[in-house]
Protein backbone atom coordinates (compact mmCIF):
# COMPACT_ATOMS: atom_id res chain seq x y z
CA UNK A 1 0.00 0.00 0.00
CA UNK A 2 1.08 3.47 -0.61
CA UNK A 3 0.21 6.25 1.41
CA UNK A 4 -2.28 8.23 -0.75
CA UNK A 5 -2.78 6.40 -3.55
CA UNK A 6 -6.02 4.08 -4.02
CA UNK A 7 -5.17 1.02 -6.78
CA UNK A 8 -8.33 -0.75 -8.04
CA UNK A 9 -8.17 -4.50 -8.07
CA UNK A 10 -7.36 -5.10 -12.09
CA UNK A 11 -4.62 -2.32 -11.32
CA UNK A 12 -3.08 -3.70 -8.65
CA UNK A 13 -2.70 -6.86 -10.72
CA UNK A 14 -1.47 -5.53 -13.95
CA UNK A 15 0.95 -3.13 -11.72
CA UNK A 16 1.86 -6.96 -10.32
CA UNK A 17 2.41 -8.48 -13.36
CA UNK A 18 4.61 -5.26 -14.91
CA UNK A 19 6.60 -5.06 -11.59
CA UNK A 20 7.53 -8.87 -11.34
CA UNK A 21 11.33 -9.58 -11.29
CA UNK A 22 12.73 -10.94 -14.36
CA UNK A 23 15.94 -12.47 -13.69
CA UNK A 24 18.83 -11.23 -16.21
CA UNK A 25 20.31 -13.47 -18.66
CA UNK A 26 23.27 -11.59 -18.57
CA UNK A 27 25.16 -8.84 -17.19
CA UNK A 28 23.29 -5.43 -18.67
CA UNK A 29 26.71 -3.06 -18.22
CA UNK A 30 29.94 -2.94 -17.38
CA UNK A 31 32.05 -1.01 -14.10
CA UNK A 32 34.98 0.66 -15.72
CA UNK A 33 38.18 -0.13 -13.96
CA UNK A 34 38.70 3.61 -13.01
CA UNK A 35 35.64 2.92 -10.73
CA UNK A 36 36.35 -0.49 -9.67
CA UNK A 37 39.90 0.49 -8.55
CA UNK A 38 38.95 3.58 -7.18
CA UNK A 39 36.19 1.59 -4.41
CA UNK A 40 38.50 -1.09 -4.06
CA UNK A 41 41.21 1.26 -3.03
CA UNK A 42 39.18 3.00 -0.60
CA UNK A 43 37.81 0.46 1.33
CA UNK A 44 41.60 -0.66 1.87
CA UNK A 45 43.09 2.98 2.88
CA UNK A 46 40.38 3.07 5.43
CA UNK A 47 42.12 1.30 8.12
CA UNK A 48 43.58 2.74 10.80
CA UNK A 49 40.55 5.35 11.73
CA UNK A 50 38.23 6.30 14.27
CA UNK A 51 34.88 8.35 13.52
CA UNK A 52 32.88 10.22 16.27
CA UNK A 53 29.22 11.34 15.02
CA UNK A 54 25.92 11.97 16.57
CA UNK A 55 22.80 10.51 14.75
CA UNK A 56 19.35 12.26 15.35
CA UNK A 57 16.45 11.28 13.94
CA UNK A 58 13.80 14.12 12.50
CA UNK A 59 10.50 14.32 10.95
CA UNK A 60 8.30 16.89 9.21
CA UNK A 61 5.49 15.66 11.00
CA UNK A 62 4.31 15.79 14.80
CA UNK A 63 6.48 13.18 16.75
CA UNK A 64 3.27 11.74 17.96
CA UNK A 65 2.08 11.15 14.45
CA UNK A 66 5.30 9.77 13.05
CA UNK A 67 5.71 7.46 16.37
CA UNK A 68 1.95 6.22 15.23
CA UNK A 69 2.34 5.35 11.58
CA UNK A 70 6.10 4.11 12.70
CA UNK A 71 3.53 1.89 15.01
CA UNK A 72 5.86 2.61 17.41
CA UNK A 73 3.74 4.26 20.42
CA UNK A 74 2.92 1.82 22.86
CA UNK A 75 7.10 1.06 22.63
CA UNK A 76 9.72 1.19 25.34
CA UNK A 77 11.75 3.05 22.66
CA UNK A 78 9.44 5.52 21.49
CA UNK A 79 10.88 7.82 24.13
CA UNK A 80 14.22 7.55 22.43
CA UNK A 81 13.89 7.45 19.13
CA UNK A 82 13.88 10.99 18.72
CA UNK A 83 16.37 11.68 21.07
CA UNK A 84 20.11 12.56 19.46
CA UNK A 85 22.57 9.63 19.77
CA UNK A 86 26.57 9.91 20.37
CA UNK A 87 28.41 6.90 18.80
CA UNK A 88 31.89 6.56 18.09
CA UNK A 89 33.67 3.31 15.99
CA UNK A 90 37.38 2.20 15.16
CA UNK A 91 38.39 0.00 12.58
CA UNK A 92 41.69 -1.34 12.70
CA UNK A 93 43.72 -4.18 10.81
CA UNK A 94 40.15 -6.16 11.22
CA UNK A 95 38.95 -5.17 14.62
CA UNK A 96 36.21 -3.21 15.32
CA UNK A 97 35.05 -1.19 18.71
CA UNK A 98 32.10 0.50 18.68
CA UNK A 99 30.33 3.02 21.43
CA UNK A 100 27.22 4.44 21.72
CA UNK A 101 25.19 6.30 24.08
CA UNK A 102 21.72 7.12 24.24
CA UNK A 103 20.35 11.28 24.54
CA UNK A 104 17.94 10.41 27.27
CA UNK A 105 20.39 8.94 30.11
CA UNK A 106 23.71 10.39 29.72
CA UNK A 107 24.51 7.10 32.12
CA UNK A 108 23.04 4.47 29.73
CA UNK A 109 26.10 3.08 27.15
CA UNK A 110 26.66 0.15 25.21
CA UNK A 111 29.47 -1.50 23.49
CA UNK A 112 30.61 -3.75 21.07
CA UNK A 113 33.52 -5.16 20.25
CA UNK A 114 35.78 -7.76 18.61
CA UNK A 115 39.11 -8.71 18.47
CA UNK A 116 40.40 -10.68 15.96
CA UNK A 117 38.64 -13.96 17.59
CA UNK A 118 36.32 -13.04 20.50
CA UNK A 119 32.90 -10.86 19.80
CA UNK A 120 31.71 -8.34 22.92
CA UNK A 121 28.69 -7.15 23.90
CA UNK A 122 28.57 -4.96 27.06
CA UNK A 123 27.00 -2.29 28.67
CA UNK A 124 28.94 -0.27 31.65
CA UNK A 125 25.37 0.65 32.79
CA UNK A 126 22.07 -0.01 32.21
CA UNK A 127 19.53 1.65 33.73
CA UNK A 128 16.91 -0.78 35.92
CA UNK A 129 13.80 -0.18 36.78
CA UNK A 130 14.70 0.65 39.98
CA UNK A 131 16.56 3.27 38.95
CA UNK A 132 20.07 1.64 39.33
CA UNK A 133 22.62 0.61 36.91
CA UNK A 134 23.79 -2.72 36.06
CA UNK A 135 26.95 -3.36 34.21
CA UNK A 136 26.92 -6.55 31.92
CA UNK A 137 29.00 -8.29 29.33
CA UNK A 138 29.31 -10.86 27.37
CA UNK A 139 31.93 -12.50 25.34
CA UNK A 140 31.31 -15.27 22.40
CA UNK A 141 34.34 -17.55 20.66
CA UNK A 142 32.93 -16.12 17.08
CA UNK A 143 34.42 -20.10 15.89
CA UNK A 144 30.97 -20.71 18.47
CA UNK A 145 28.68 -18.56 16.71
CA UNK A 146 26.06 -20.60 14.66
CA UNK A 147 26.25 -20.96 11.15
CA UNK A 148 22.04 -20.91 10.19
CA UNK A 149 22.40 -17.58 9.54
CA UNK A 150 25.16 -15.83 8.44
CA UNK A 151 23.92 -12.57 7.65
CA UNK A 152 23.19 -11.86 11.17
CA UNK A 153 24.97 -9.03 12.68
CA UNK A 154 25.78 -8.68 16.11
CA UNK A 155 27.24 -5.42 15.67
CA UNK A 156 25.41 -1.79 15.19
CA UNK A 157 27.71 -0.38 12.04
CA UNK A 158 25.90 3.19 11.51
CA UNK A 159 28.49 5.25 9.67
CA UNK A 160 30.55 2.76 7.85
CA UNK A 161 27.60 0.82 6.55
CA UNK A 162 25.65 4.41 5.55
CA UNK A 163 28.45 5.65 3.30
CA UNK A 164 29.06 2.49 1.47
CA UNK A 165 32.11 1.37 3.67
CA UNK A 166 30.56 -1.79 5.52
CA UNK A 167 32.77 -2.97 7.69
CA UNK A 168 32.30 -7.04 8.34
CA UNK A 169 30.01 -7.63 11.10
CA UNK A 170 28.03 -10.25 10.10
CA UNK A 171 28.32 -14.04 11.39
CA UNK A 172 30.38 -15.06 7.97
CA UNK A 173 32.13 -11.68 8.31
CA UNK A 174 33.65 -12.39 11.42
CA UNK A 175 34.21 -16.28 10.99
CA UNK A 176 36.00 -15.50 7.73
CA UNK A 177 37.72 -12.74 8.95
CA UNK A 178 36.42 -10.56 5.79
CA UNK A 179 37.97 -7.21 5.39
CA UNK A 180 36.12 -3.61 4.84
CA UNK A 181 34.46 -3.91 0.94
CA UNK A 182 32.87 -1.65 -1.02
CA UNK A 183 29.14 -2.09 -0.85
CA UNK A 184 29.29 -1.75 -4.88
CA UNK A 185 31.39 -4.75 -4.79
CA UNK A 186 29.79 -6.90 -2.08
CA UNK A 187 26.70 -6.70 -4.11
CA UNK A 188 28.17 -7.45 -7.05
CA UNK A 189 29.79 -10.46 -5.76
CA UNK A 190 26.93 -11.55 -3.69
CA UNK A 191 23.70 -11.79 -6.62
CA UNK A 192 23.33 -8.34 -7.75
CA UNK A 193 23.99 -7.39 -11.66
CA UNK A 194 24.73 -4.09 -13.03
CA UNK A 195 22.13 -2.51 -14.85
CA UNK A 196 23.69 0.58 -16.58
CA UNK A 197 26.62 3.02 -15.66
CA UNK A 198 25.58 6.79 -16.85
CA UNK A 199 26.96 10.51 -16.42
CA UNK A 200 24.37 12.43 -15.04
CA UNK A 201 24.44 15.60 -13.54
CA UNK A 202 23.57 15.90 -9.86
CA UNK A 203 23.31 19.77 -7.57
CA UNK A 204 25.24 21.58 -10.83
CA UNK A 205 27.95 18.27 -11.10
CA UNK A 206 28.67 16.12 -13.18
CA UNK A 207 29.08 12.20 -11.14
CA UNK A 208 28.58 8.78 -12.35
CA UNK A 209 25.24 6.85 -11.65
CA UNK A 210 26.27 3.21 -11.16
CA UNK A 211 22.96 0.99 -10.88
CA UNK A 212 22.57 -2.27 -9.56
CA UNK A 213 19.48 -4.90 -9.43
CA UNK A 214 19.31 -7.53 -6.67
CA UNK A 215 17.93 -9.66 -3.97
CA UNK A 216 15.62 -7.67 -1.71
CA UNK A 217 17.73 -8.34 1.69
CA UNK A 218 14.60 -7.77 4.05
CA UNK A 219 12.47 -10.30 1.15
CA UNK A 220 15.50 -13.02 1.21
CA UNK A 221 15.27 -12.70 5.59
CA UNK A 222 11.99 -13.55 5.76
CA UNK A 223 11.82 -16.17 3.56
CA UNK A 224 14.04 -17.88 5.53
CA UNK A 225 12.28 -17.78 8.67
CA UNK A 226 10.43 -20.77 9.53
CA UNK A 227 7.27 -19.03 11.28
CA UNK A 228 5.99 -22.10 13.03
CA UNK A 229 9.26 -22.64 14.85
CA UNK A 230 10.08 -18.47 15.35
CA UNK A 231 6.58 -18.41 17.28
CA UNK A 232 7.56 -21.52 19.47
CA UNK A 233 10.65 -19.78 20.30
CA UNK A 234 9.42 -16.34 21.44
CA UNK A 235 6.80 -17.80 23.01
CA UNK A 236 9.33 -18.57 25.35
CA UNK A 237 10.55 -15.15 25.83
CA UNK A 238 9.17 -11.74 27.82
CA UNK A 239 7.33 -10.35 24.37
CA UNK A 240 3.47 -9.82 25.02
CA UNK A 241 0.84 -11.46 22.83
CA UNK A 242 0.16 -8.20 21.19
CA UNK A 243 4.02 -7.69 20.42
CA UNK A 244 4.40 -11.73 19.12
CA UNK A 245 1.32 -10.97 16.80
CA UNK A 246 2.99 -7.89 15.23
CA UNK A 247 6.42 -9.28 15.16
CA UNK A 248 5.22 -12.20 13.52
CA UNK A 249 2.50 -10.78 10.60
CA UNK A 250 5.99 -8.06 10.00
CA UNK A 251 7.52 -11.46 8.83
CA UNK A 252 5.01 -12.34 7.17
CA UNK A 253 4.48 -8.62 5.56
CA UNK A 254 8.33 -9.05 4.37
CA UNK A 255 7.38 -12.04 2.74
CA UNK A 256 4.83 -10.87 0.43
CA UNK A 257 7.74 -7.86 -0.54
CA UNK A 258 8.97 -7.54 -4.00
CA UNK A 259 12.47 -9.92 -4.37
CA UNK A 260 14.43 -7.51 -5.73
CA UNK A 261 15.10 -3.68 -5.65
CA UNK A 262 17.26 -1.05 -7.32
CA UNK A 263 20.09 0.63 -5.68
CA UNK A 264 21.16 3.52 -7.67
CA UNK A 265 24.94 4.71 -6.51
CA UNK A 266 25.90 8.59 -7.56
CA UNK A 267 29.56 8.80 -7.48
CA UNK A 268 31.42 12.14 -7.93
CA UNK A 269 34.96 11.41 -9.36
CA UNK A 270 36.07 14.40 -8.17
CA UNK A 271 36.55 12.40 -4.95
CA UNK A 272 37.59 9.31 -5.67
CA UNK A 273 34.31 7.95 -6.60
CA UNK A 274 32.78 8.73 -2.95
CA UNK A 275 29.27 8.93 -3.09
CA UNK A 276 27.17 12.19 -3.56
CA UNK A 277 23.74 10.50 -3.22
CA UNK A 278 22.34 6.77 -2.90
CA UNK A 279 19.17 5.83 -3.78
CA UNK A 280 17.44 2.60 -2.88
CA UNK A 281 13.24 1.68 -4.84
CA UNK A 282 11.76 -0.99 -5.73
CA UNK A 283 11.58 -1.61 -9.66
CA UNK A 284 8.98 0.23 -10.31
CA UNK A 285 10.24 3.00 -9.28
CA UNK A 286 8.86 3.31 -5.82
CA UNK A 287 11.40 5.00 -3.78
CA UNK A 288 12.24 3.63 -0.30
CA UNK A 289 15.41 5.36 1.05
CA UNK A 290 17.25 8.19 -0.02
CA UNK A 291 20.80 9.42 1.33
CA UNK A 292 22.56 12.31 0.59
CA UNK A 293 26.11 13.30 1.35
CA UNK A 294 27.74 16.36 2.53
CA UNK A 295 30.56 18.15 3.38
CA UNK A 296 33.56 15.55 2.32
CA UNK A 297 37.08 15.76 3.93
CA UNK A 298 39.97 14.19 2.77
CA UNK A 299 41.65 11.82 5.12
CA UNK A 300 45.48 13.04 5.58
CA UNK A 301 47.38 10.80 3.79
CA UNK A 302 45.08 8.83 1.97
CA UNK A 303 43.15 9.36 -1.26
CA UNK A 304 40.03 8.56 0.98
CA UNK A 305 37.22 11.43 1.29
CA UNK A 306 34.47 10.61 3.62
CA UNK A 307 31.13 12.53 4.74
CA UNK A 308 30.88 14.81 7.91
CA UNK A 309 27.04 15.14 7.20
CA UNK A 310 24.51 13.16 6.06
CA UNK A 311 20.78 12.51 5.87
CA UNK A 312 18.71 9.48 4.96
CA UNK A 313 15.13 9.88 4.16
CA UNK A 314 13.13 7.09 5.03
CA UNK A 315 10.08 6.32 2.77
CA UNK A 316 9.62 3.22 4.55
CA UNK A 317 10.62 1.09 7.78
CA UNK A 318 11.90 -2.15 8.71
CA UNK A 319 8.95 -2.70 10.76
CA UNK A 320 6.00 -1.49 8.45
CA UNK A 321 7.22 -2.83 5.04
CA UNK A 322 4.52 -3.29 3.31
CA UNK A 323 3.40 0.68 3.90
CA UNK A 324 5.61 3.72 1.28
CA UNK A 325 4.67 7.01 2.20
CA UNK A 326 5.31 9.45 -0.86
CA UNK A 327 7.09 11.87 1.11
CA UNK A 328 9.81 10.75 4.17
CA UNK A 329 8.30 9.31 7.23
CA UNK A 330 11.29 10.50 9.49
CA UNK A 331 14.93 11.27 8.57
CA UNK A 332 18.10 10.26 10.36
CA UNK A 333 20.36 13.44 10.16
CA UNK A 334 24.51 11.96 10.92
CA UNK A 335 27.18 14.32 11.62
CA UNK A 336 30.75 13.40 12.47
CA UNK A 337 32.66 15.21 14.95
CA UNK A 338 36.12 14.26 14.53
CA UNK A 339 38.14 11.88 12.58
CA UNK A 340 41.18 10.30 14.05
CA UNK A 341 43.84 8.28 12.17
CA UNK A 342 46.22 7.15 14.34
CA UNK A 343 46.45 3.43 15.80
CA UNK A 344 44.74 2.70 18.82
CA UNK A 345 46.46 0.11 21.26
CA UNK A 346 44.92 -3.58 20.64
CA UNK A 347 43.33 -3.53 24.09
CA UNK A 348 41.01 -1.67 23.01
CA UNK A 349 39.32 -4.59 21.46
CA UNK A 350 39.11 -6.26 24.92
CA UNK A 351 36.44 -5.27 26.96
CA UNK A 352 36.95 -6.46 30.51
CA UNK A 353 34.82 -5.61 33.18
CA UNK A 354 35.77 -6.58 37.03
CA UNK A 355 33.20 -3.82 38.95
CA UNK A 356 31.44 -5.72 41.73
CA UNK A 357 28.11 -6.49 40.68
CA UNK A 358 28.44 -7.05 36.70
CA UNK A 359 26.97 -10.05 34.47
CA UNK A 360 29.23 -11.67 33.03
CA UNK A 361 28.15 -14.15 30.22
CA UNK A 362 31.12 -16.20 28.87
CA UNK A 363 31.83 -18.88 26.61
CA UNK A 364 35.49 -18.16 26.07
CA UNK A 365 37.16 -20.56 28.51
CA UNK A 366 37.59 -24.32 27.66
CA UNK A 367 34.73 -26.07 29.33
CA UNK A 368 30.91 -25.08 29.62
CA UNK A 369 29.94 -21.30 29.39
CA UNK A 370 29.70 -19.77 32.52
CA UNK A 371 26.83 -16.98 33.31
CA UNK A 372 27.53 -15.31 36.65
CA UNK A 373 27.78 -11.77 38.78
CA UNK A 374 30.71 -10.50 39.76
CA UNK A 375 31.40 -10.09 43.73
CA UNK A 376 33.12 -7.85 45.86
CA UNK A 377 36.96 -9.30 45.48
CA UNK A 378 40.33 -8.58 43.73
CA UNK A 379 40.67 -9.78 40.10
CA UNK A 380 43.00 -12.57 40.93
CA UNK A 381 40.41 -13.64 43.95
CA UNK A 382 37.75 -13.83 41.08
CA UNK A 383 40.04 -16.08 38.51
CA UNK A 384 40.12 -18.91 41.61
CA UNK A 385 36.51 -18.50 42.28
CA UNK A 386 35.96 -19.20 38.75
CA UNK A 387 38.11 -22.01 38.41
CA UNK A 388 36.20 -23.54 41.61
CA UNK A 389 33.28 -22.97 39.55
CA UNK A 390 33.92 -24.26 36.44
CA UNK A 391 34.70 -27.58 38.13
CA UNK A 392 31.04 -28.15 38.94
CA UNK A 393 28.84 -29.44 36.02
CA UNK A 394 25.88 -29.00 38.07
CA UNK A 395 25.42 -25.58 38.15
CA UNK A 396 25.36 -25.02 33.88
CA UNK A 397 22.59 -22.90 32.92
CA UNK A 398 19.64 -23.84 30.94
CA UNK A 399 19.22 -22.60 27.33
CA UNK A 400 17.89 -19.11 27.94
CA UNK A 401 14.75 -17.78 26.10
CA UNK A 402 14.86 -15.15 23.16
CA UNK A 403 16.86 -11.93 23.82
CA UNK A 404 14.94 -8.27 23.72
CA UNK A 405 16.94 -8.17 20.51
CA UNK A 406 13.95 -10.26 19.09
CA UNK A 407 11.43 -7.76 20.01
CA UNK A 408 10.78 -5.21 17.50
CA UNK A 409 10.80 -1.61 17.68
CA UNK A 410 14.69 -1.51 18.20
CA UNK A 411 16.47 2.10 17.46
CA UNK A 412 18.68 0.54 15.07
CA UNK A 413 17.34 -0.59 11.53
CA UNK A 414 17.41 -3.58 11.77
CA UNK A 415 17.08 -6.23 15.21
CA UNK A 416 20.44 -7.44 16.32
CA UNK A 417 20.14 -11.32 16.50
CA UNK A 418 20.28 -13.16 20.00
CA UNK A 419 23.29 -15.67 20.81
CA UNK A 420 22.42 -18.75 22.06
CA UNK A 421 23.16 -19.29 25.88
CA UNK A 422 22.88 -15.23 26.68
CA UNK A 423 20.73 -14.51 29.90
CA UNK A 424 17.34 -12.88 29.04
CA UNK A 425 16.01 -10.39 29.71
CA UNK A 426 12.48 -9.50 31.41
CA UNK A 427 10.97 -11.77 33.79
CA UNK A 428 9.78 -15.03 32.59
CA UNK A 429 7.84 -17.49 35.25
CA UNK A 430 9.76 -20.49 34.04
CA UNK A 431 13.04 -19.38 33.31
CA UNK A 432 13.98 -17.02 36.08
CA UNK A 433 13.24 -19.65 39.57
CA UNK A 434 16.11 -21.62 37.37
CA UNK A 435 18.33 -18.62 36.84
CA UNK A 436 18.21 -17.17 40.31
CA UNK A 437 18.73 -20.89 42.07
CA UNK A 438 22.17 -21.47 39.99
CA UNK A 439 23.63 -17.57 40.36
CA UNK A 440 22.95 -18.16 44.13
CA UNK A 441 24.77 -21.53 43.85
CA UNK A 442 27.16 -20.05 41.86
CA UNK A 443 27.70 -16.57 44.21
CA UNK A 444 27.88 -19.45 47.31
CA UNK A 445 30.62 -21.67 45.53
CA UNK A 446 32.31 -18.17 44.34
CA UNK A 447 32.68 -16.92 48.00
CA UNK A 448 33.60 -20.52 49.49
CA UNK A 449 36.24 -20.39 47.04
CA UNK A 450 37.37 -17.20 47.39
CA UNK A 451 37.19 -17.77 51.28
CA UNK A 452 39.74 -21.04 50.97
CA UNK A 453 42.10 -18.61 48.97
CA UNK A 454 42.70 -16.13 51.24
CA UNK A 455 43.03 -18.80 53.81
CA UNK A 456 45.68 -20.35 51.84
CA UNK A 457 47.55 -16.49 51.47
CA UNK A 458 47.06 -16.27 55.13
CA UNK A 459 48.65 -19.68 56.09
CA UNK A 460 51.59 -18.77 53.77
CA UNK A 461 52.36 -15.52 55.61
CA UNK A 462 51.25 -13.50 51.94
Amino acid sequence: MIAGRHITVPALLLLAIWAAPQAPSAQTATLPDEIRGALERNATQLSPITVSWTKQARTSLSQTEALKVLHMSDRSSAGSFFAAKTRRSIWQDGKIYNWLRSGLDEDTEAEHSFDGSVLYMGSPGTRLPDGSLQPSLSKHAVASLPDQRPEARYMPDDYFDTIGLPLPTTVGDLKASRSCRSEIMSLLDSGAYLKAVEDVELDRRRVVRVTLVGPNPERLAADQVDLAKEEALVRTGPMTEEQIKRYLGTIRQKQALPATRVLAFYLDPEIHYAMRRREERYEDGTLLHRTNYEEYEKLEGRKVWLPRRYTVDHYTYWDIPSIVHESPIFSDVIEVSEFVLKPVPDEQFVLNYTAAGTWISDDTRPGKPLHFEIPAVTEEELDWALEAARSVPELELPPAPPTAEHTPGGEESQPLAPIPGALPRGKDRYWLPLIVANVVAMSALAMLAIWKYRRRRANRGE
